[in-house]
């Protein structure tokens, strides 16, 4: 019988630990040409550290336990491979502002600092649908935020 390394491999499948769930959809994104997502992944050319391929130690080690489960893996380039040096354990707000830049992405610049309408939804609170409508109708983004368009 062989030896458990690291003890989180499990055959039921339940019963393993997120950080382990984590290392198997790393590794079906990026190295799987069948997976739903290898196309945003392995397909584009994002690849995994070699250690981390081949052992779920390795990984563990690297990147140590989630810091909560709200926790998720996030590569800080998101071209960049994953590796110990481009992966962090993530909340869901980190995730959100680390998304790869889209073409429908929406940005405001106001007082010199340029952030996604996601971010100033957070700083600011104003609801998404009045900065989303003032965008519309074309106010600038001092305007935008202010609730004041300047003629």
């Amino acid at each position: 019988m062989k030896p458990r390394t690291h003890g989180y491999a499990s055959k039921d499948k339940s019963r393993r630990p997120p950080e382990y769930r984590a290392w198997e959809l790393m590794k079906n994104r990026a190295l799987n040409p069948n997976g739903m997502k290898w196309a945003a992944y392995g397909g584009r050319g994002i690849m995994v550290y070699e250690p981390w391929a081949v052992s779920f130690a390795a990984f563990l080690h690297d990147m140590g336990p989630k810091p909560s489960p709200s926790h998720s893996l996030d590569r800080i380039d998101n071209d960049g491979d994953y590796t110990p040096w481009n992966c962090r354990w993530a909340t869901p707000k980190e995730q959100s502002n680390n998304r790869r830049v889209r073409v429908d992405t929406k940005y405001i610049e106001a007082g010199g600092v340029r952030l996604t309408v996601p971010e100033w939804i957070r700083l600011t609170g104003i609801p998404g649908s009045t900065i989303r409508d003032r965008m519309k109708k074309g106010w600038t983004g001092e305007a935008v935020l202010s609730g004041r368009k300047k003629s």
